[in-house]
């Protein structure tokens, strides 16, 4: 009976299985199909006639698949029922790529600049810059150009950098100007000692952020003579650690424990965070199913050319359930995370190297949660328990553009991945942002 004035609202439990009310969060779903199933149960015993013997009603369970679009606002209930409480404190910073070295820089002096598809960060380049023995000290050695920044709320620069040879601290500098090619540096900051051959992520603190209203070029500059040498830069970001978007984000980090869920009870009866969940299917009564103890022993998440709204499969598992009259209650107002917001990362160092073979893609957790009853003097069950090892599915379809990825596959070579979801900004240019590793 679901109609489409129904809704299926939620809220935190603190005890297993002990209403949480009102439900007023709310997730904003496709379908549903949670159900209270009844076993039946036959009495064996003769009765002189040969008709079905008399039957009884036997354990009581609840559960089923709820389908919903992956809003900012709800998602991180989602998971943390799923995985885990989240650790929860002020995103560090606001992070926006300035300069991703997917082209050539323009290279100064007797300097040669290339872009390098071969030895690179992210992307599929960075700039390298070949420094002939003889250049001067002091000598911009490359810069680059690009349309007018706003950097007055910003106080780092992070860097990708790699050099031939050891460098020290201030051996390099980095440049930001106002004007084009770097001519009149406002920003000359110290560049950490350098490897050589290593690449390095450099965190560079910016001294004057309130001058640089409208930054059109940076740049490195060489300050002491290495000699022959070769200079790579990739990945260039700006960060904003103090502004209003570092202090209004949040990070919150889901990582799948090793522990259980404990309410007021010592015995721990719920492996994880329960919920009160309401369901509203548009009864003429306004009544609503109030499911408690629930948990989401399964969540698959979907998306791909074929699925462009991020999409989620939650496999409820409930303790017992009431009726009661609805909940007045209120939809999100964000849009649901898109299919062209995704990003996906396999292999390499950090992030990896960002990929665009992949055509679809789904992910499923699943808990092997399963209801206990006991003789309790009640019809359902007792606790949830885990009836084997959590497992992590991933499935992907994916061009094998080369040999490289197949042989990798053939092999069976693991490799890291990231999946980054980015949606609408929070405040400036911070937006909801899911990763899943």
């Amino acid at each position: 009976m679901q109609g489409e004035r129904g809704h299926i609202a939620y809220k935190k439990e603190t005890t297993w299985g002990t209403v949480a009310e009102p439900a007023t969060k709310v997730w904003t779903m496709n379908n549903e199909g949670i159900i209270q199933a009844i076993e039946e149960i036959l009495s064996k015993a003769h009765r002189r006639v040969v008709d079905e013997p008399h039957s009884y009603q036997g354990l009581r369970t609840f559960g089923g698949p709820v389908e919903v679009e992956v809003h900012p606002d709800n998602f991180g209930d989602l998971l943390r029922s799923v995985i885990w409480d989240p650790v929860t404190g002020w995103a560090a910073r606001s992070v926006v790529v300035l300069e991703d070295c997917e082209d050539n820089w323009v290279s100064a002096a007797d300097c040669i600049s290339v872009l390098d598809n071969a030895d690179y960060k992210t992307g599929s380049g960075s700039v390298k810059i070949y420094v002939p023995a003889g250049v001067a000290a002091g000598a911009k050695i490359a810069t680059e150009d690009f349309g007018a920044v706003d950097m007055t709320d910003d106080d780092e620069i992070v860097i990708w950098i790699k050099s031939s040879v050891n460098t020290n601290l201030g051996d390099l500098k980095f440049l930001i100007a106002e004007d084009a090619a770097c001519a009149t540096p406002d920003e000359l900051i110290d560049i950490d000692a350098l490897t050589a051959g290593v690449w390095k992520e450099c965190t560079l603190t910016i001294a004057t952020p309130a001058v640089l209203n409208a930054v059109i070029s940076i740049g490195l500059e060489m300050d002491v003579d290495l000699g022959e040498c070769t200079i790579w830069i990739d990945d260039v970001r700006r960060v904003d650690t103090a502004g209003a978007a570092a202090a209004t984000a949040k990070d919150h980090v889901f990582t799948p424990s090793q522990d259980d869920f404990e309410d007021d009870d010592t015995v721990k009866r719920c492996p994880l965070y329960p919920y009160t969940i309401e369901v509203h299917r548009d009864q003429a009564a306004a009544e609503a199913w109030q499911f408690v103890g629930s948990v989401i022993n399964t969540l698959n998440l979907k998306f791909g050319t074929d699925q462009k709204i991020l999409t989620a499969v939650a496999g409820i598992l409930a303790k017992d359930v009431n009726r009661i009259a609805k909940t007045a209650i209120a939809f999100p107002t964000t849009n649901p995370f898109m299919w062209h917001q995704a990003q996906v990362y396999i292999g390499g160092v950090g992030g990896g190297d960002i990929t665009n073979i992949l055509e679809n893609f789904d992910i499923t957790i699943d808990n092997k949660l399963v209801g206990i009853p006991s003789l309790n003097n009640t019809y359902i069950i007792r606790k949830f328990y885990r009836s084997g090892p959590r497992e992590v599915t991933v499935n992907f379809v994916t061009d094998f553009v080369d040999q490289a990825e197949h042989d990798l596959w053939v092999a069976g070579t693991e490799q890291k991945l990231q999946i980054v979801f980015t949606g609408a900004n929070i405040v400036g240019d911070t937006g909801f942002q899911n990763t899943f590793t």
